[in-house]
């Protein structure tokens, strides 16, 4: 049985299993992406996570007591993009 691994601090390789919905012409255009570019279908998601989510950072807070130290239980925050000016 394999051991399970946390997320938190992962590295950036670490892989985590998921399922997405795709309605069928999307699930179609990844396959002709992934036979066009030789790439798995995971490779081609994460590209494109990385293309359109990049505005999206994650940041962890060290705790409040004023320790300098980031913990494995400090809290992750998403922080959204930041709105263009006006």
């Amino acid at each position: 049985m394999a051991k399970s691994k946390s997320s938190r601090g992962s590295a950036p390789t670490e892989r985590i299993k998921t399922t997405v919905y795709l309605p069928l012409p999307a699930y179609q255009r990844l396959g002709a992406a992934c036979l066009a570019q030789r790439k798995k279908r995971g490779d081609i998601m994460e590209s494109l996570i990385n293309q359109h989510l990049a505005r999206y950072v994650l940041s962890v807070r060290p705790e409040r007591s004023g320790q300098s130290d980031v913990s494995a239980d400090s809290d992750v925050q998403l922080s959204p993009p930041e709105s263009p000016a006006a």
